[in-house]
């Protein structure tokens, strides 16, 4: 590696001595190049590599491949496995900490070491790379010093890494998953989008028909015709039922009709229900009951019911996971005592724990336990009441009405209660009836329900180890109670499952016993059911054993078996044998076959030994598209009968003129209708104007039937109504990298009987690539780790990205319309280098794949103290008067802190910088926008040191500003550091080149006023001759001659505000 010790200056020196003796000593030592590493020379490659980390991932990182050796970016791969790294403005150290703050380390490049945890490691000169722009390190030393072992591969270029570290990138990756984890199990997941239902005044949206025909030879014959409407009136769910006979007469009591409306949001009443209504009623009611039903309960199925907590001893300082349904929720490491504890989440319904040990020596041990949370439960403190009054359909017209509560008192206590009313004549009356449910530990539960005057009702559960479930249920009758109607005075139940499994067999195994007394004796009935697998056959065995008082013993078996046979056959055969009686009952068996795709043909045949009589049967099922079919004979006691049904649904929305048809019942289900489109100014908004966008892909969780029509619509068909659906979206759906999904995950409540429109928009963005360039001297090369931002039409920056290790960078995302991009001031400041141009315009066009902008470039050069680099380095200059009488003593610097567009904007900031650090702060109006200004700094020095404040307070974008000393251009009088007067101002020129000898200037100047017809000036500032066009009324006539001179070939060009009018 050469080092550069000779770098041309940018402005002209004068000829002497002196100058000609530094010439000779440059061309001696290029003749004779020196080697050194650690700087920022050539002789290496800077590639990129795929960094990996097993377990984990990887990522492309920068790399410098000297000689065989490899070497990686150390902040690129620190900044990968998120370790803490802050590197010098020129790379000349980088220092941090990794996962504990107190330890620290520091590459130091000057010296050739690195300090880590109190210790020290001498490096060579050639362990260390050191560009621009970057640091690059040995890859041996990844795994000397911080212990991670890197090993790479030269044929694939890439790098793996493995470490015993538990590394912040390992760590937050793990918590990662295990939210995820948390977060399925409850049924929560981060939408981009939250989409509400509608609740449209009146729209017909569903239809479910059916037609059955039964015929009998030299016999009767019956028809039943069936339709079902549903629709949405006044924001309700609106269904009607009607069935007719024609060998009947019409009535209205058999029909069904139901209003329903819900808002799970509210918490004093979520549902109403008004028509037909379910009575669940204590009391025995065989008629339809007609009323209003009010209730806070949600539509929703409840998933979550809290979390409690989990504590223990194991062995001191094992770790310790803890797995909820086989998915890892959380981890601990237990105390120097063995004491650890977890927050558990309890789901309803069964929750397996499983917790694993893990010890430092590879030990592993588990524990497993299972929590039973019923649907009868509420969560602490929530209260549910439901409120029912109607009409029956009896006759007499009997007055119905019931109001019942919950409240969940605890995790492990809920109790509730409520009175029913009924006034049929032979009915109880008034029914008060409390209820109670606990659970003692993980696996106990018990139920219990009073209802007065009529019943007591409990139930015992117990889920134990290895899905071990026992269940009692005891039911006690008041003797001559009328209001349900049975004549029993005790039920005794109990119920005994678990599973059996061998290599094998595995099967479901329950033994029941149900014991029924009433006043004539009691009756016992024994069940013992095995169901399985039995070497790949569906087996079921079911054994059934009755005791009555007085009876013989009946027992006997029921065998059947499912065989898949090839062809895609499928034989059923069935057996009864009764063991009382020593006999076969009965033998049967179904054989089923699937034709043409959607046909399915069945065929049965049943054979009684004890009534010696015998039915079979033949049927054929087609599904259309549009409903089902079938046709059976039957054969039954020298009896033939024949049957036709036909069943299908009607689908219909407005908005998209739409009617479908489907083999599925689909009233009271509802539907959503994906429209994407392509949207061209990127405002989320269906536009005149803008196409659909074909080839959207999607999935749906909890709902596999997503169709896709031809003019690019998706439906999605037969779902749950008021259920929130989880829509995630394909973001690699186009086969157009400029078609971009913004919103990948939505989240959707369906609402019944109606299509939810949803319009995805696409948006058309373009690209912008170019390269940055570091020049040093007369050569200039391509430099990484630079960030680029890009800023739209009103200055706002939208976009950043990073250049690659040779320079390149590009971005996809920006919609259509004038950008700029330019390198950013603080990384700039860090480096201590400059941007040659400062701002880089350039037009995203609008087109239908986007668009593409190449070739935009930006060098950048170091600060030079001693030359007109100083002068570069403000590229805007802007010059200020001041009230102060001293200032045409002395230069100084202004920090310009932002630009608004609104004078109440730019006041805001004033006074949030004033109450923060008490600075004078100017607001100056320059043609459309209000400028903020830091004045009262005594040098350059002091306003540069107060930049970093600024940028922690969000004012990374501060610039430092050069105070002029114009003060005849502006009233002192007019101009206050208190920022309560504005300073008006409009004139700008164009500063093209700036020299240290005065007839180089005039050279310039003379050249521009042969081809320009504009008025140029030669200005003498800061020990410089500036060559300048002359003047422009507002920053935009400037901006578009500034844009002419970059097509004729010029460059470093800038704006330059003007206070007063000059002469020359």
């Amino acid at each position: 590696m050469t080092a550069k010790i000779f770098q041309a200056h940018l402005i002209e020196q004068e000829e002497n001595p002196a100058f000609a003796l530094w010439r000779l000593i440059c061309c001696f030592l290029l003749l004779f190049p020196l080697t050194s590493f650690g700087q920022e020379e050539g002789g290496y490659d800077e590639i990129s590599v795929y960094f990996s980390v097993q377990g984990v991932g990887g990522a492309e990182i920068p790399a410098a491949i000297y000689g065989q050796q490899a070497y990686l970016s150390l902040p690129d791969v620190f900044d990968f496995l998120k370790i803490k790294n802050i590197p010098a403005p020129r790379f000349d150290s980088v220092e941090g900490f990794i996962i504990k703050e107190e330890a620290t380390y520091i590459v130091d490049v000057k010296n050739y070491q690195i300090r880590y945890q109190d210790k020290r490691f001498d490096l060579k000169p050639t362990d260390l790379i050191r560009t621009a722009g970057n640091l690059y390190l040995k890859l041996d030393y990844f795994g000397k010093v911080f212990g991670l072992d890197c090993k790479f591969h030269f044929r694939s270029l890439s790098v793996k890494m493995k470490t015993e570290l538990d590394l912040p990138l390992i760590r937050l990756l793990r918590m990662e998953a295990m939210r995820k984890n948390r977060a399925g199990l409850k049924g929560e997941i981060s939408p981009d989008t939250i989409i509400k239902r509608d609740c449209p005044l009146f729209k017909l949206g569903m239809a479910d028909w059916s037609i059955v025909s039964k015929q009998e030879l030299e016999g009767a014959s019956s028809e039943n015709l069936h339709l079902a409407l549903g629709s949405m009136i006044a924001g309700g769910e609106a269904n009607l039922n009607l069935s007719y006979t024609p060998n009947s007469n019409f009535s209205l009591s058999k029909q069904y009709y139901q209003w329903h409306f819900v808002n799970n949001k509210l918490r004093l009443m979520r549902q109403v229900r008004a028509g037909k209504i379910s009575s669940q009623s204590i009391s025995s009611i065989s008629a339809s009951v007609v009323g209003v039903q009010l209730t806070n309960t949600p539509t929703t199925q409840r998933r979550s019911f809290g979390s409690y907590t989990l504590s223990d001893f194991t062995e001191p300082n094992w770790l310790v996971e803890l797995y909820v349904n086989n998915r890892m929720v959380d981890y601990a490491k237990a105390d120097a005592s063995g004491f650890y504890s977890f927050e558990v989440p309890l789901l309803y319904g069964n929750t397996e724990l499983n917790l694993r040990f893990y010890g430092p020596w590879g030990e592993e041990r588990t524990k497993e336990e299972t929590i039973s949370i019923p649907l009868n439960f509420l969560p602490q403190n929530e209260f549910e009441y439901s409120l029912q009054a109607g009409v029956l359909q009896d006759g007499d017209h009997s007055r119905f009405t019931r109001g019942k509560f919950n409240y969940g008192v605890s995790r492990s206590f809920t109790f509730g209660g409520g009175v029913e009313y009924l006034s049929s004549p032979t009915s109880a009356g008034s029914i008060p009836f409390a209820n109670m449910s606990l659970r003692f530990g993980s696996g106990l539960l018990f139920s219990g329900e009073y209802n007065h005057g009529v019943s007591s009702v409990g139930r015992l559960s117990y889920l134990g180890t290895s899905n071990l479930n026992l269940v009692l249920d005891y039911t006690r009758y008041v003797k001559d109670q009328i209001a349900i109607n049975t004549n029993t005075l005790e039920e005794r139940k109990l119920s005994l499952s678990f599973p059996i499994r061998t290599p094998n067999f595995s099967a479901y195994s329950r033994l029941a016993l149900n014991q029924i007394i009433h006043p004539s004796g009691k009756s016992t009935r024994a069940e013992i059911m095995f169901s399985g697998s039995v070497f790949g056959a569906n087996t079921n065995l079911k054994t059934n054993a009755i005791f009555t008082d007085g009876s013989q013993v009946g027992v006997s078996s029921n065998l059947s078996m499912t065989f898949r046979l090839p062809s895609a056959y499928t034989f059923s055969p069935r057996l009864q044998y009764n063991y009382s009686q020593n006999e076969l009952v009965s033998v049967s068996a179904a054989l089923r076959k699937k034709v043409f795709k959607k046909a399915y043909l069945d065929i049965s045949y049943n054979y009684n030994l004890s009534s010696e009589s015998s039915m079979a049967q033949i049927g054929l099922r087609y599904d259309f598209s549009f409903g089902s079919a079938s046709v059976s004979a039957r054969r039954s006691n020298n009896k033939t009968s024949f049957s036709q049904s036909a069943r299908g649904s009607l689908m219909y929305d407005r908005s998209t003129k739409y009617l479908g048809t489907n083999n599925r019942n689909m009233v009271g289900k509802g539907g959503i209708i994906f429209l994407p489109f392509l949207d061209y100014n990127c405002n989320g908004h269906h536009d005149k104007g803008e196409p659909k966008a074909w080839g959207l892909k999607l999935r749906v969780k909890g709902c596999s039937r997503v169709k896709m029509d031809r003019d690019s619509i998706i439906r999605v068909v037969n779902m749950e109504p008021y259920r929130n659906y989880t829509v995630q979206i394909d973001p690699n759906s186009f086969n157009n990298i400029g078609w971009k999904i913004e919103k990948k995950i939505l989240k959707i409540e369906v609402t019944p009987n109606h299509f939810k429109r949803v319009e995805v928009p696409v948006s058309v963005v373009g690209e912008v690539a170019g390269t940055v360039y570091h020049r040093e001297g007369e050569s200039q090369k391509g430099i990484g780790r630079i960030i680029v931002n890009f800023y739209n039409s009103g200055s706002t920056r939208i976009a950043r990205t990073l250049t690659e290790v040779d320079g390149y960078f590009s971005y996809l995302g920006l919609p259509a319309g004038s950008y700029t991009a330019r390198i950013d001031s603080a990384q700039l400041r860090k480096l201590d280098m400059m941007a040659m141009p400062d701002i880089l315009p350039f037009t995203i066009k609008g087109t239908v794949y986007g668009d593409y902008v190449d070739g935009l470039e930006l060098v950048l050069q170091n600060i030079d103290r001693d030359t007109s680099a100083t002068v570069m380095a403000v590229k805007e200059e802007k010059m200020l008067a001041s009230k102060h009488k001293d200032v045409k003593e002395k230069a100084a610097c202004l920090i310009q802190v932002a630009e608004c567009k609104l004078k109440s904007k730019a006041i805001a900031v004033r006074d949030h910088i004033r109450s923060k650090f008490g600075s004078s702060v100017v607001i100056v109006h320059e043609g459309l926008n209000f400028k903020i200004f830091i004045s009262g700094f005594e040098d350059c020095e002091e306003s540069r040191l107060f930049l970093p404040k600024l940028a922690l307070e969000g004012y990374s974008d501060a610039l430092l500003v050069s105070v002029k000393e114009y003060v005849q251009a502006i009233n002192p009088e007019s101009f206050q550091t208190s920022g309560d007067e504005l300073i008006n101002r409009g004139l700008f020129a164009v500063q093209v080149g700036a020299f240290g000898k005065r007839s180089n200037a005039l050279a310039l100047q003379a050249h521009l006023d042969a081809i320009y017809n504009q008025t140029t000036a030669v200005e003498f500032e800061d020990g410089f001759y500036k060559v300048r066009f002359i003047y422009f009324n507002g920053r935009k006539n400037a901006r578009n001659f500034l844009y002419n001179l970059l097509g004729k070939g010029f460059t470093d060009i800038y704006i330059v505000p003007v206070f007063r009018k000059l002469s020359f």
